[in-house]
């Protein structure tokens, strides 16, 4: 059953969905008013069931940190940017500060709950899909300010479930993404 488009609704569920589900994918680690993530390399996914060989790391390209930061209040303040991302120390396989444009950053949420429609997008829906950001990177190091500029067309009650943040290379593969390592 295809509801009535969202769009005649005023609702703009794509752009409204990044600031929700990054608040919704960072867990809490608090300092200065954001929740911290330090996002992990990305690996070349395993397809399962069995076991796979060693580990390999999906981008070409290194880093020495990157951090996602998101607002740590419970509910999104449109004023305020929706995620900040951190990257330091993106090098080559040469080991080669990388500086380009075509870094970018995706935020992917799990399923969308428009409570106060009384409707539902299940995860993976064109829909609950947001667009890439870029993130520039120059002698190494970028950063990105992000603020969901149609966030407010989001309808009151609106609840992301799950969802993360992804670093993509100039590739097209994933560099760095949400999880946790060891030393």
């Amino acid at each position: 059953m295809q509801p009535e488009s969202l769009t005649e609704k005023g609702i703009d569920v794509r752009t409204a969905i990044t600031g929700l589900a990054v608040m919704a994918a960072v867990p809490a680690a608090f300092a200065g008013g954001f929740n911290i993530n330090y996002l992990v390399p990305a690996f070349v996914q395993c397809p399962g069931p069995d076991t796979c060989g060693a580990p390999q790391r999906e981008s070409r390209f290194r880093f020495e940190s990157a951090v996602l930061r998101s607002a740590r209040s419970r509910y999104l303040n449109l004023s305020k940017p929706t995620l900040l991302i951190e990257l330091k120390g993106v090098t080559d396989e040469n080991g080669v500060p990388v500086t380009s444009d075509a870094f970018t950053v995706r935020v992917e949420s799990g399923q969308v709950n428009l409570v106060g429609i009384s409707l539902t997008i299940p995860a993976g829906h064109p829909l609950a899909q947001v667009p890439p950001v870029s993130i520039p990177i120059r002698n190494g190091n970028g950063k990105l300010s992000y603020k969901a500029a149609a966030a407010n067309q989001a309808p009151a009650g609106t609840i992301v479930e799950g969802g993360g943040a992804v670093i993509y290379d100039s590739d097209g593969k994933r560099l760095a993404t949400v999880g946790t390592q060891t030393k």
